[in-house]
C-alpha cells in the first residue's frame, strides 16, 4: 500500500512539469490509474470486479472535478472563504450520495464505506503534496 501511495505522491510531484494539453491529459490517466490500484488493492478487488469498478469511478472522478472547478474561490473575507468551503463539501457530498448506488451494483455497503475513506484519504495526500509545492515556488 505504502508503494503505491509512494507512486502517486512521485506523479503529483511532476504537476509543475505538464504545461501542455496533451501531458495534461497523460498525468490525469496516470493519476486516475493510480488511485484505481490504490483503492482496489485496499478493497482487496478481484479483476472481474475492479473491471466492473473502474468506469462507475471514472464518471465519479469526472463529476467530482467538474463540480470542483465549477466552484471557484472567491477572494472574499474569510466568511466568504468559510462558505465556498461549506458549499464544495456540499455539492461533493450530494455526487457520493448520487453514485452510491451506481457503486452498490460493484461493491457491498461495508466496501462502499471503506472506498469513501480510502478515496478521502488520498484526496487529503494529494492536497498536501500540493499545498506542499506551492509554498516552494511561492
Amino acid at each position: 500500500m505504502k508503494r503505491i501511495v509512494v507512486y502517486i505522491l512521485m506523479v503529483i510531484f511532476t504537476i509543475p512539469m505538464m504545461a501542455q494539453k496533451s501531458n495534461k491529459r497523460e498525468f490525469s490517466q496516470r493519476l486516475f490509474d493510480a488511485k484505481v490500484e490504490q483503492i482496489a488493492k485496499s478493497l482487496d478487488m478481484t479483476k472481474e470486479k475492479k473491471a466492473r469498478f473502474i468506469p462507475i469511478y471514472k464518471e465519479y472522478s469526472e463529476e467530482m472535478i467538474q463540480a470542483w472547478n465549477e466552484l471557484v474561490s472567491t477572494s472574499g473575507d474569510e466568511m466568504e472563504q468559510l462558505k465556498f468551503s461549506m458549499r464544495r463539501q456540499e455539492r461533493s457530498q450530494a455526487i457520493r450520495l448520487k453514485y452510491t448506488d451506481r457503486f452498490a451494483t460493484v461493491l457491498t455497503p461495508a466496501e462502499i464505506r471503506k472506498f469513501f475513506k480510502v478515496e478521502n484519504e488520498i484526496q487529503r495526500r494529494l492536497k498536501e503534496r500540493k499545498n506542499r509545492g506551492s509554498r516552494h515556488t511561492r
